[in-house]
Order: C-alpha cells, then sequence, then structure tokens
C-alpha cells in the first residue's frame, strides 16, 4: 500500500538512538517522512537538495555550537519552522528564538508525544 507524504521532517542529531527512536515514532505516522544527519555540515547539503517542512535539531552537534546551524538555515534563506532540542540552552535562547524565528526549543531528555505535538502544532501555523 502506498503511503501518501505531507510533511517532510529532517532530523539533526548526532546521538543516534534518539535520531532512531524519533524516526521510528514519527514515522508511525504515516504523513511523516523522516530524514536523518547526524551532523550540520551534510543536513545543510541536503537542504540544498530537497525541500524539508520542518527541521528539528539538536542545538550542539559536532560541527555546530549553540545556534551556529540555525544561522545558517536562515541565512540561506529557508523559513521553515524549527524545532531546537538540547538538555542545556544557553542564556542568549531567547534572543536567539526571536531573531531566527524557532519555533520551539525543547530540553532533553524529553517524551517522544512531545516532539510529535509540537510538529502538530508547528504545520498548524504554516496553514
Amino acid at each position: 500500500m502506498h503511503r501518501e507524504i505531507n510533511v517532510r521532517i529532517l532530523l539533526i542529531d548526532d546521538e543516534k538512538l534518539i535520531c532512531s527512536s524519533l524516526k521510528q515514532f514519527l514515522e508511525k505516522n504515516e504523513e511523516y517522512s523522516v530524514d536523518i544527519y547526524f551532523n550540520g555540515r551534510d543536513a545543510l547539503s541536503k537542504m540544498d537538495e530537497s525541500y524539508y517542512d520542518i527541521v528539528l535539531t539538536d542545538l550542539n552537534l559536532p560541527d555546530f555550537k549553540d545556534f551556529e546551524l540555525i544561522d545558517e538555515i536562515r541565512n540561506s534563506g529557508k523559513e521553515m519552522p524549527i524545532i531546537v532540542m538540547s538538555a542545556q540552552f544557553p542564556d542568549s535562547t531567547a534572543i536567539h528564538i526571536i531573531r531566527q524565528n524557532i519555533f520551539r526549543c525543547i530540553t532533553k531528555p524529553f517524551e517522544l508525544e512531545e516532539i510529535s505535538d509540537c510538529i502538530t502544532d508547528a504545520m498548524r501555523c504554516r496553514v
């Protein structure tokens, strides 16, 4: 049976267990398709080739720290909702949320349903 993909999600996190758990959980919703990248450079390259409805990213990656990756995404002209995950957020988080139009920040550890609800909210706001 063919499933219709309506929401393409780019998931960027260097923690493989988080990525595999999120992908498996989110793709239970047949409208979601999740592509995983373990570093920011590879994710940025893929964003040049493919369209994504939403980005779900860790704040600290091997090749980007704090909000550097989000700066790169926004500087490239991409306006999709961005959800940021992190165990700790820097003091400057509120400023970045406003300047970079970040949809939501979620503290690790989190419940999988929290991510799913956040994606649903983000997609509702786009309509």
